[in-house]
């Protein structure tokens, strides 16, 4: 009875286990020429594996004849890597080495250690081995050059490159390769002239390509440089001895406004100091009453001289307006009945000048 009971447990045992094991991946496995035990299997299990992805990758690796083991794939998983994009890469690196001779210095040192370097790096492994079999064509964005003689030149140009696996961990990956050819096509536009670039653009793309296919920095190889478009745009050179022009113009009339400025003020304290003159000339001139009253009434002048400076200062008052009844009159905004006004009023200083030559003082009779 004991013994029944055991084989019971036992029985109950391994069908448990071959339940925890995956006894179906198991088999397919093992039809697949996979050599893996059931104790890896529930081991895997244990470790908590990706059992079907390891049984997919090993059925691959199987199916390819390569020599990688399973501690490999398990490591590669602790690590965190992809083990699936790992195989497919060497598996699609298996065919393509096929087809080269083994001689061949171009075939490049690619197995399970490199597939995993690049895979954990974060970058797509199996687009790295499908760029180095077959070499992609990048399409650079239009590129603005001016050239040697100052007239615009629109470029866009095409870019072979294949993966180069000694630098593409860390390696300057597209936008980088895309803006040294776009610096070199830049550099060489500009030392020629825009019709030796329309005659022979092949040349330029050459020159290009000869000194970026070194470019020791990128994780891909430049394999050939070729311009697709290229177009004229308008004169650069003209444009800017235009805008210089029209910036010294500016610079002129400021240079004119301030000149103008600073005249408007010298005239403004010139017309306040005249006018500050003609208020003291009026000052003094309101105290001259006072000053001749003053002297006749302490007989330092006598009534004669008194008439002597009325005379004058009529004659004086007279040449004034004699002088501007001859000359043309100021181009103002005055009324022009003012020249009447002006008119009258040196014939009344003429009238009152006849006056006194005619009839002395009375004062001096007196």
């Amino acid at each position: 009875m004991i013994f029944y009971l055991f084989i019971i447990i036992l029985l109950a045992l391994i069908i448990g286990y071959a339940i925890y094991a995956r006894l179906d991946m198991w088999v397919e496995a093992k039809s697949n020429g996979v050599k893996l035990s059931i104790i890896d299997m529930g081991l895997m299990r244990f470790r908590q594996m990706p059992i079907e992805n390891i049984i997919k990758a090993l059925t691959k690796i199987s199916k390819a004849n390569l020599d990688i083991k399973y501690e490999q794939l398990e490591r590669h998983h602790l690590s965190g890597g992809d083990i699936m994009a790992v195989v497919d890469a060497l598996v699609i690196a298996s065919s393509a080495f096929k087809n080269q001779h083994a001689d061949n210095a171009a075939i490049p040192k690619f197995g399970f250690a490199e597939a995993a370097g690049i895979d954990l790096s974060g970058k797509k492994v199996v687009e790295a081995i499908k760029t180095w079999v077959q070499p992609r064509v990048i399409v650079t964005e239009i590129i603005t050059a001016v050239a040697k003689d100052r007239i615009q030149v629109f470029v866009k140009a095409r870019i072979t490159i294949q993966t180069h696996f000694e630098r593409y961990v860390g390696g300057a990956i597209e936008e980088t390769i895309i803006a040294r050819v776009g610096e070199g096509i830049l550099s060489q536009i500009g030392a020629h002239t825009h019709e030796e670039v329309l005659e022979s653009p092949s040349k330029i793309a050459d020159k290009v390509e000869a000194t970026e296919l070194d470019y020791d920095k990128a994780a891909y190889r430049i394999t050939s440089i070729d311009i697709d478009e290229l177009s004229i745009g308008k004169n650069i050179g003209v444009e800017l001895d235009m805008e210089r022009a029209e910036a010294d113009k500016k610079i002129a009339q400021a240079n004119a406004e301030k000149r103008r400025s600073v005249a408007i003020a010298y005239e403004q304290e010139a017309k306040a100091k005249a006018e500050e003159s003609r208020a003291n000339l009026i000052r003094a001139e309101a105290d001259i009453p006072a000053a001749i009253a003053e002297a006749l009434r302490n007989g330092k002048m006598s009534f004669s001289d008194y008439n002597q400076y009325k005379n004058l200062k009529a004659d004086t008052e007279m040449r004034e307006s004699v002088s501007k009844s001859i000359l043309p009159p100021p181009q103002t905004n005055q009324n022009p009945f003012e020249s009447d006004n002006i008119q009258d009023t040196h014939k009344e200083h003429l009238h009152h000048h006849e006056q006194d030559n005619q009839h002395p003082n009375e004062q001096d009779k007196k």
